[in-house]
């Protein structure tokens, strides 16, 4: 079987490298090809270039406002991580109750067990560095634009809660009966529970929906960031 162009990234990454800078090439549309295939039914490689973005952002921003050297390193990174673990908790919890996983917010697998503990760390590691810059003497501030971000960021998780567009149903028989997806806070890729302790991922695969998560993310993202860009009390 060929290894596909995506997985050369790593193993080839010249090869891969020269693919991307030659558009007219075969190998070109078909790594087109393969990215169309996967798009929105696995890892989102969005997530680690938004939350990336975010932590330069930040860092940038609490240097030029006097927090530098480690106390800069150490209270961007909390807080960026803080950033992860709110929305992972969000969905999560969002995911558990409308689309009716339960197991996906409780400590009742491994799989979980890992994830929440990761995710509430973050939570945590971000209140602390919170309350580090609270202690020096930095404030949040309100501005027009940080209230912007807040309200369209909210607008995108109801807009994703209450889907208004077509979505593709899943249907999987599981040890309590038989479970189909719902319209509300509908997904691409669903983890489904089918007996105790035994999750699989169904796919359903739906661009705009995929990009209604990614833009979800970034914004909630960026709303989340801008809030940590706190200033000095005077």
């Amino acid at each position: 079987m060929a290894t596909p162009i995506t997985d050369r990234l790593f193993t080839n990454p010249i090869e891969f490298f020269n693919t991307i800078l030659n558009p007219s090439s075969p190998a070109y549309q078909k790594l087109l090809a393969e990215m169309a295939s996967v798009y929105g039914i696995g890892d989102h490689w969005s997530a680690p270039v938004i939350y990336g973005l975010c932590f330069i952002a930040l860092s940038s921003y609490l240097e030029r406002a006097g927090v530098v050297r480690s106390l800069n390193f150490f209270v961007s990174t909390g807080l960026s991580l803080g950033n992860i673990g709110f929305f992972e908790l969000v969905w999560n919890r969002l995911y558990s109750w409308l689309q009716g996983q339960p197991w996906t917010f409780s400590f009742v697998i491994p799989q979980q067990i890992r994830n929440l503990s990761f995710f509430i760390v973050f939570v945590g590691l971000g209140i602390l560095s919170f309350l580090i810059l609270h202690g020096l003497g930095y404030r949040i501030a309100l501005t027009k634009t940080k209230s912007v971000l807040i309200l369209v960021a909210t607008g995108l998780w109801l807009l994703w809660v209450f889907y208004p567009l077509p979505i593709s149903y899943v249907t999987v028989p599981t040890t309590w009966g038989s479970w189909t997806n719902v319209n509300l806070f509908p997904q691409t890729f669903y983890a489904i529970q089918i007996s105790p302790g035994i999750t699989v991922p169904f796919y359903a695969p739906n661009d705009l929906l995929h990009l209604l998560n990614v833009v979800c993310k970034a914004v909630s993202a960026a709303a989340f960031t801008s809030l940590c860009m706190m200033v000095k009390k005077k």
